[in-house]
């Protein structure tokens, strides 16, 4: 859930809001609403491997590769995880064979590791730093690609056949490269036209960018119920893979309509939140606690359930801005010195 540091004046804004929208479903699935799940869960973490398969760009040498990467993603993920797991480490700290659990957990990308915590939600950092190892290293010829996806269809289904859903980000990238490499193609080839495209339907009518938001979801709403919970953090995608991955495209293009409806809206919060993403991603479980016991409380229904969690859920997406900013301002680090 990273970009790169982009010049203000070549920031593309429907990108921000894909990422801002695309966090705040992250924090409402993770409040657990209430026959909403599998809806949520269909498309929210593909979402975001779309979104960094389409920012990513191919290094002219693996030292610049692994350079940039060092900063933007893998440092991040290092202080966030340890950030995260302080609490564990000091109570183990004179315990070295149950300390050590923690950061092995860590740098091996185990979502938890012997039941102490390790990388939990960044695991998909784990993954998209494994996802951009491989892109950056492989051509781009069709039969490089045809065979990567194969690969990555063969083993996501195989894992879930025999039940080795590991928790582990390694085994993960089988179910994330093909939103990965359907982003990356996009970007990569069809860049212009995608361009284009968002222009003609921004030029001719709000509605359509809005109807191409609905209708989607809508369908989602309905459908997803038929492949069940999707967890991506444990290499599951459900019944059917092929559902999985048609469901996590149609929840994926509702919200790049949607962002294309909100694109000529400038607030200055949405590029916070966009460059805040893995801190946001890392926390907000800790924010969203104290509102999740108000929605237990005082929901009366399935519908009153949802909306409160989803309210709930933007009211501790917007709590991040300060928090980001004031990272932005005295810890660049932990942001990948992403800028504003």
């Amino acid at each position: 859930m990273t970009t790169l540091n982009t010049p203000a004046s070549k920031r593309k804004n429907w990108i921000d809001w894909m990422k801002s929208v695309g966090m705040l479903v992250i924090i409402w699935g993770h409040a657990f609403p209430a026959g909403l799940t599998s809806f949520i869960y269909s498309f929210n973490v593909p979402l975001f491997f779309i979104i960094s398969g389409y920012l990513f760009k191919k290094e002219n040498s693996a030292a610049a590769f692994f350079k940039k990467n060092l900063y933007t993603l893998v440092i991040p993920y290092l202080l966030l995880c340890l950030i995260k797991d302080f609490s564990h480490i000091t109570k183990y700290w004179n315990n070295f064979g149950e300390l050590i659990n923690c950061p092995i957990g860590i740098l091996t990308g185990f979502h938890t590791f012997n039941d102490a915590p390790a990388a939990k939600n960044l695991w998909f950092v784990y993954t998209l730093f494994i996802l951009k190892i491989i892109f950056q290293f492989v051509g781009k010829k069709n039969r490089n690609m045809i065979l990567l996806l194969l690969a990555s269809l063969g083993g996501a289904y195989f894992m879930n056949l025999y039940g080795y859903n590991l928790a582990w980000a390694v085994t993960d990238t089988f179910a994330a490269l093909p939103f990965f490499m359907f982003g990356y193609i996009l970007s990569d080839r069809y860049s212009a036209c995608l361009d284009n495209f968002i222009s003609s339907i921004k030029a001719k009518n709000i509605f359509l960018p809005l109807l191409g938001f609905l209708l989607p979801m809508l369908l989602l709403l309905f459908v997803s119920e038929y492949n069940g919970e999707v967890r991506m953090f444990k290499g599951y995608y459900g019944y059917s893979l092929l559902l999985f991955l048609v469901l996590g495209l149609l929840g994926s293009i509702a919200v790049f309509f949607l962002s294309v409806a909100l694109d000529n809206v400038r607030f200055k919060f949405i590029p916070i939140i966009s460059i805040g993403t893995m801190v946001i991603l890392e926390f907000h479980r800790d924010l969203y606690h104290p509102f999740g016991k108000i929605v237990k409380e005082y929901s009366t229904g399935v519908a009153d359930e949802g909306l409160l969690s989803l309210l709930f859920s933007a009211v501790v997406l917007l709590l991040f801005i300060p928090i980001v900013m004031i990272l932005q301002r005295f810890f660049p680090l932990i942001l990948g010195k992403r800028k504003i």
